[in-house]
């Protein structure tokens, strides 16, 4: 099946909602713009991209079956870019050792190697599947990890909420470099509010860095890493500006499934072509 996504957020729960069902493979890449249709096609043509989900379940019991999740957001426009991540859950017991993919993939649907694409597997922790900004950023001019897919341990709190009978669960966190990446910026943001001696301006560049943080998606991981990185301000206020802080530390909202904002290719393009009237 094809998902068509135009906020990163959808992007990444449509990925986590896949994961969190058994799909064990992924293989991500971002394509042109002016080339993204024609090659959505072709992996529809392919992988028999148009099933429903009646038919999907029924062909798992056969073969492995492919999902594509296709994200068009602001940043990726910017760069007429559209990112592609395409998703293989394998049959039941195919799924307790590591499987060559590409090569299940090229038997069950008759491919020529020159059609295979390199997947990777989701429970590889050296090659995790991560959200990477679409934009350059810093004066490496290499786009950033933001987020990364892995399996976290629930809180006794947080099986007792949501009644959840596993010790683990897939979801999305911060990634190191982009959590160590915002923590110099937030120290550098204090050394510039320390030369400033107005208390309101300080405290209101310190809440402009730390809304970036906060606007994150909100899954559980995510929100986990933001409560750790606001603990950071605490210290810093003292150490910089000599004081308590009186700046209201704020986490990301769960994400919350929602309608689909678009569901073809056409659709995804036109909805920034309505923004931009």
């Amino acid at each position: 099946m094809i998902y068509y996504c135009v906020k990163t957020s959808e992007y990444l729960a449509d990925i986590l909602d896949k994961v969190s069902r058994e799909t064990q493979y992924y293989s991500q890449l971002d394509v042109p713009l002016d080339r993204a249709e024609s090659i959505i096609e072709k992996f529809r043509k392919r992988y028999d991209l148009d099933q429903t989900a009646r038919q999907r379940n029924y062909r798992l019991k056969q073969k492995p079956v492919v999902d594509l999740i296709v994200l068009l957001n602001q940043s990726l426009l910017k760069i007429e870019k559209v990112r592609l991540c395409l998703l293989c859950t394998v049959p039941e017991e195919l799924r307790e050792k590591k499987q060559d993919c590409s090569e299940l993939l090229r038997v069950a649907y008759g491919l020529d190697k020159s059609d295979l694409e390199q997947f990777e597997s989701i429970q590889d922790r050296q090659n995790r599947l991560i959200y990477r900004t679409a934009i350059h950023i810093g004066e490496n001019k290499q786009s950033a990890p933001v987020y990364e897919l892995v399996n976290l341990p629930f809180t006794v709190e947080q099986r007792k909420q949501k009644e959840i009978d596993k010790m683990t669960g897939w979801t999305w966190r911060i990634h190191k470099k982009f959590f160590e990446l915002k923590s110099e910026q937030l120290v550098s943001t204090f050394k510039k509010a320390q030369q400033i001696k107005n208390t309101e301006k300080q405290d209101s560049m310190i809440i402009n860095e730390l809304s970036m943080v906060s606007k994150l998606a909100g899954f559980r991981g995510v929100r986990e890493d933001v409560f750790k990185f606001n603990k950071q301000v605490f210290p810093l206020y003292f150490k910089y500006l000599n004081r308590k802080s009186k700046v209201e530390l704020t986490v990301p909202s769960y994400e919350r499934k929602s309608k689909r904002l678009v569901n073809s290719f056409h659709e995804m393009t036109a909805f920034f072509e309505d923004l931009q009237k």
